[in-house]
């Protein structure tokens, strides 16, 4: 193994981490000399690194006087940044958004600027998936499209819609305003709205007509609240039991990306942003965090495998600097094809990977197969086993990526609970079913020499019942109608009889 870095950057000391490193030392006495020296600091002082940060970055608001009080408990949830206003997005109603990319970005926008509290979620998901959480936080509107395009073929979206609609009068009395975007080059089809729908373009009409959330000057009505004011809502990977609803504030996300943007990955206003995430990914809150620094964002909605080209091609022709995707759409890209023979791929700066820990031979196809010359950052974490690798540099040491700790299942790079796959299995237990579900495991089997994983369904029949192709097929169909076709098992197994005190 070569002891030679993937990548060393021209003039660190030009970085936005050493610019902060210089301010901290010049603003509190200090002669920190390495990235890992900065990173001490800022764990011991945090109300002072976090006070900087906001200076560093323009944070638009009034700061206050208290910043946080160090010797309280992250488990207190200690005040942030109070007490102040801050100029940024903050909450009064709740949206729920399931749309196309440009009208999705528009809408959370808007949402936050005016106060509101944004939730989305991806277009693939089932009815019961998307209820099973939106009936934890009853949204007040609803945003959706009104079929969805992936891989050349149609998937009509409103029979969800009308499911959903039901299960949150049902459950929660619930009854969203509900606004349709058409996202079809065929014409409209309007047999399946309801009468109170209305469409996307009527919905922007009405809002300009009125000049609804803006001021004389035809400025944003921006709502202001403090720190810790709502921002969105994303949601667990439902490893025990439902997804949990995770409330994001306002202040935290803005002082969070703006230094994660800003100071660590010196990004600028005139970087030009993509990430490849769904709306279900919190990948997409992300991307969209980059317009506080003023970053052009490139939207794309569609499979991008089908032509392997397609996301190389928009780099060259849309100037992409900052290029996000997956492990896993890495590890399928490697085995097809190589954007480095085929584009040119001239204004790449960084490519980010995430979802799964990125394989050591990704790294250098990456390097020999994409581009010789960017920052390639593999971002995962979230409960990862990890490997502490030796300082070079003054960097403090290095991290193995491993995997995850949990029980979370991640097939293709798509995080979710096995409780999701379980609370749809439940269906088929019980008297009165045949053949009877007794028990069930779900599990993620690692392929690919450890760069992707599948699931493996292992249930305990009745006795004397044997899995059919036809239950199994049933089994497969419930899955993907009430959850999505990327929950559906590679497969599913009966466990044999004379194993049925085998607990799991």
């Amino acid at each position: 193994m070569s002891d030679q870095p993937l990548y060393s950057p021209q003039s660190p000391e030009n970085s936005a981490t050493f610019r902060f490193k210089t301010r901290v030392n010049s603003e509190f006495g200090l002669s920190l000399e390495t990235y890992h020296d900065l990173w001490q600091w800022s764990t011991v002082h945090i109300d002072k690194f976090w006070s900087l940060v906001w200076d560093e970055t323009g944070i638009i608001g009034d700061k206050g006087t208290h910043i946080v009080d160090i010797d309280s408990l992250p488990s207190g949830n200690p005040v942030w940044f109070g007490p102040f206003v801050v100029l940024s997005p903050v909450p009064v109603l709740t949206c729920l958004s399931v749309l196309l990319p440009q009208e999705n970005v528009a809408a959370c926008l808007a949402t936050t600027a005016l106060g509101g509290i944004w939730v989305s979620a991806a277009a693939d998901f089932g009815p019961e998936g998307v209820l099973e959480r939106l009936e934890q936080v009853k949204p007040t509107i609803l945003f959706a499209i009104d079929a969805v395009v992936y891989n050349g073929k149609v998937h009509p979206h409103l029979p969800k819609v009308t499911s959903l609609l039901a299960g949150l009068a049902d459950k929660v009395h619930a009854s969203p305003k509900v606004i349709v975007i058409h996202n079809l080059a065929t014409k409209e089809d309007r047999s399946l709205w309801d009468s109170s729908w209305i469409d996307w373009n009527t919905f922007v009409s009405i809002g300009k007509e009125r000049a609804l959330g803006r001021k004389p000057d035809g400025e944003i009505e921006w709502y202001r609240q403090e720190f810790d004011a709502p921002l969105w809502i994303l949601f667990s990977s439902g490893t025990t039991g439902r997804p949990k609803p995770i409330v994001h504030r306002a202040g935290g996300m803005l002082v969070q990306a703006k230094k994660e943007f800003a100071i660590c990955a010196d990004l600028q206003p005139d970087d030009v942003f993509f990430y490849y995430t769904t709306t279900g990914w919190m990948m997409w809150n992300f991307l969209v965090s980059g317009l506080t620094l003023g970053c052009t964002l490139v939207l794309y909605d569609g499979s991008p495998l089908k032509d392997p080209s397609i996301l190389w091609r928009m780099v060259d022709e849309l100037d992409i600097t900052i290029f996000g995707t997956s492990a896993k759409y890495l590890d399928h890209l490697s085995k097809h094809y190589k954007p480095r023979e085929h584009h040119r791929l001239t204004t790449l700066r960084h490519i980010y990977s995430t979802g799964s820990p990125l394989a050591p031979p990704l790294f250098d196809y990456v390097y020999q197969d994409i581009h010789p010359n960017v920052l390639l950052g593999s971002i995962t974490d979230h409960g990862d086993h990890i490997i502490i690798a030796r300082s070079k540099a003054g960097n403090g040491g290095g991290l193995i990526m491993l995997g995850r700790s949990d029980g979370v299942l991640n097939p293709g790079g798509i995080r979710f609970g096995s409780a999701e796959i379980y609370d749809v299995l439940d269906a088929f237990t019980g008297p009165g079913q045949s053949p009877a579900i007794v028990d069930y495991l779900a599990i993620g089997q690692k392929t690919d020499g450890g760069a992707d994983e599948r699931v493996v369904l292992f249930i305990k029949l009745g006795e004397g019942e044997m899995l059919t192709a036809e239950f199994e097929s049933k089994i497969r169909a419930a899955i993907r109608t009430r959850r999505s076709a990327r929950h559906v098992p590679s497969r599913v197994s009966a466990v044999r009889l004379h194993i049925v005190n085998t607990p799991f």
